[in-house]
């Protein structure tokens, strides 16, 4: 027997648009739309339908560079990226130190055109984001939120970096990604509501875990219902080497890696007849992305107590 992978075979899968929702909070309807029509012809999909990702900061953390890894996370490309950090969950013995210091890193940061020198914060990508943006930050007042810094409109699609504390849990914020430079803090009294909180979201795509115990902070990550944890590093960034994707809301399926090779090929298997001469059966192996070389197992005699064998 011989097994080998072939490109996987190209569905016609048709483009539609009637059903599509608007907003960008809106993407797991749209990635349903999408499904539904990849699975009328009987088309694999992968889905990556965006995050409303949570920073843990444990107890113990040096604030300051827990503030300016969170500034990262919350604030790279205004915020607009599926990893960014929306939420930010602190141990309360360490709480009013990072919010102190990640309103600093905020109001250090000058929203403007890109071309204008200094310009850390650019626009956003339409209107449409920017009034998620007014909307979010008005709901979230009316459910109690403070400003701790930013809050105001957006001039245009200009959008400053806004801190919010005590967002209540009823307010849109907590269930729609922000996709803009928009970020709560909030403390807790123990490990076990820092996980709690995190998991109150609907999506599954990425978190990152703060700790000067490297140990501790794994085992917060392996309780977190997400795809991927970074330790000590902001939540914005992946590796093309190794698997990426999300559950629940934030879609199915991973790329990257060995996992791009298996998506987007098919095994096809060879059964041979051993005859009399004793061929040699083999398998081919899948894609690896280790940096050392591949090796091919090595040929096996077929056994020659049967008419058919398989390997």
């Amino acid at each position: 027997m011989r097994a080998c992978r072939q490109p996987r075979a190209r569905g016609r899968a048709r483009r539609t648009s009637r059903s599509a929702p608007r907003g960008l909070h809106r993407l797991a309807p749209v990635g349903r739309s999408i499904a539904q029509v990849a699975g009328s012809h009987l088309t694999p999909v992968v889905m990556e339908l965006g995050g409303k990702n949570t920073t843990i900061v444990l107890h113990g953390t040096d604030p300051d560079r827990a503030a300016d890894l969170i500034a990262v996370s919350a604030f790279a490309n205004s915020g607009q990226v599926c990893m960014s950090t929306d939420q930010v969950l602190v141990a309360e013995p360490r709480y009013e130190d990072v919010v102190e210091r990640l309103v600093a890193r905020a109001e250090a940061l000058k929203a403007s055109d890109p071309r204008t020198p200094g310009t850390a914060i650019g626009s956003l990508i339409n209107q449409r984001s920017a009034d998620h943006f007014h909307e979010l930050l008005s709901d979230a007042r009316a459910h109690g939120a403070r400003v701790l810094t930013g809050g105001s409109e957006p001039e245009g699609l200009l959008a400053c970096p806004t801190v919010l504390g005590n967002v209540g849990r009823a307010a849109r914020f907590h269930r729609e990604e922000a996709f803009s430079p928009l970020v709560s803090v909030q403390p807790c009294a123990t490990e076990r509501e820092l996980v709690e909180l995190a998991h109150g979201t609907p999506y599954g795509l990425i978190a990152s875990v703060l700790a000067d115990d490297t140990s501790r902070a794994l085992r917060v990550a392996q309780r977190l219902r997400v795809a991927a944890v970074h330790i000590n590093e902001p939540s914005v960034g992946d590796e093309p080497r190794v698997p990426f994707g999300g559950g629940a809301l934030s879609g199915f399926g991973h790329l990257g890696g060995s996992e791009t090779w298996h998506f987007f090929t098919e095994q096809k298997t060879f059964y041979v007849m051993a005859g009399s001469e004793g061929l040699a059966c083999s398998v081919v192996p899948s894609l690896t992305t280790s940096p050392t070389p591949s090796r091919r197992p090595a040929a096996v005699p077929c056994p020659r107590d049967g008419p058919r064998s398989r390997r």
